[in-house]
């Protein structure tokens, strides 16, 4: 299943050339429109000289936005970006839903409350004053939204994810958070990462959080039993046929679940419970609640399968 990916382009903008930029920012985004799978771009808003310039462009998969990246188009306004007052332009950062950014970057989504674009700026300006004070610093970018009602970005980039973390878990960062959830529909959200086994993790309130380890646990029950049985009935007695040693045959059942759970089975239902799963936007009793009734559901189905179907009961076929 394909996921939307996002290309976020640094650059730096000559001083007094903000009308030249934005007018290739606005050529850029024209052009990136006209391909097939694009989604919704963005632009920087630079704000008493904090933030670096930057665009953003979704398509709705990496494929799509790979053939963006590598157009003659896009080449064509490239070179063309420092007659408009852009002297540097950095390979574009890609971004996946569902895995982590690349080393040293850290990319934070908000849902701004409307009326308060204004305030939001300056607390994300605040932000951007102070990061730059830390070790490492490279960069920083506000991306806004096209739709007032859309989704914002916030981009800080360090030479390493050490230095990252540093300014991540810093005291002067924890003292502007309030100021800005205040400005904030909910939880600011950020990129996050899947592990094999169901838990996402994300970035919130200055701290790593993950998918609590109940949920994780039904998650993995709820996939595990099906190939498990699966297994047993199809795979175990092939390898008795083909004369294997029942320890053999045992584990040899076990590489076979543990390659399919890992890369097909669990990423599957991760992405089909991400709602519930996330240990910010699932984090709420009743979509916790929702989840746990949904999965429980679930098991009882492949219970009424297995159970109801004899030509899936390996235990029948072996008799």
């Amino acid at each position: 299943m394909a996921r939307p990916a996002t290309a976020l382009a640094l650059y730096v903008a000559d001083p007094g050339r903000t009308d030249a930029v934005r007018a290739w920012q606005a050529e850029l985004d024209t052009e990136a429109a006209r391909f097939p799978g694009f989604s919704e771009s963005r632009l920087t808003v630079p704000d008493r000289g904090a933030g670096d310039w930057a665009t953003s462009v979704t398509f709705t998969s990496e494929r799509r936005l790979r053939t963006w990246l590598g157009s003659p188009e896009r080449a064509a306004l490239t070179r063309r970006a420092e007659a408009a007052g852009v002297s540097h332009v950095a390979p574009a950062i890609v971004l996946l839903e569902g895995e982590a950014p690349p080393a040293g970057i850290s990319v934070f989504t908000h849902r701004v409350i409307p009326g308060r674009e204004d305030p939001f700026r300056r607390v994300e300006a605040d932000l951007n004053i102070a990061v730059r004070d830390f070790p490492g610093y490279l960069a920083s970018v506000l991306l806004e939204p096209k739709d007032p009602a859309g989704i914002w970005m916030s981009v800080v980039r360090f030479d390493t994810d050490a230095h990252l973390a540093a300014w991540i878990g810093s005291p002067r960062r924890a003292e502007l958070l309030p100021q800005l959830q205040a400005q904030l529909q909910e939880e600011f959200g950020a990129y996050t990462r899947s592990t094999p086994f169901g838990s996402i993790v994300r970035v919130g309130s200055g701290g790593t959080i993950a998918t609590p380890m109940w949920k994780t646990g039904m998650i993995v029950l709820l996939v595990l039993y099906p190939v498990v049985m699966l297994l047993s009935r199809f795979a175990g007695p092939f390898l008795a046929d083909a004369g294997a040693d029942p320890g053999l045959a045992l584990w040899i059942s076990q590489v076979v679940s543990t390659i399919f759970l890992t890369y097909l089975c669990m990423p599957l239902a991760t992405r089909a419970f991400r709602w519930w799963l996330d240990p910010l936007d699932g984090a709420d009793t009743r979509t916790s609640i929702k989840g746990a009734v949904i999965v429980i559901l679930g098991y009882a189905v492949t219970l009424v399968v297995f159970l109801a179907i004899k030509d899936l009961q390996w235990w029948d076929y072996q008799s």
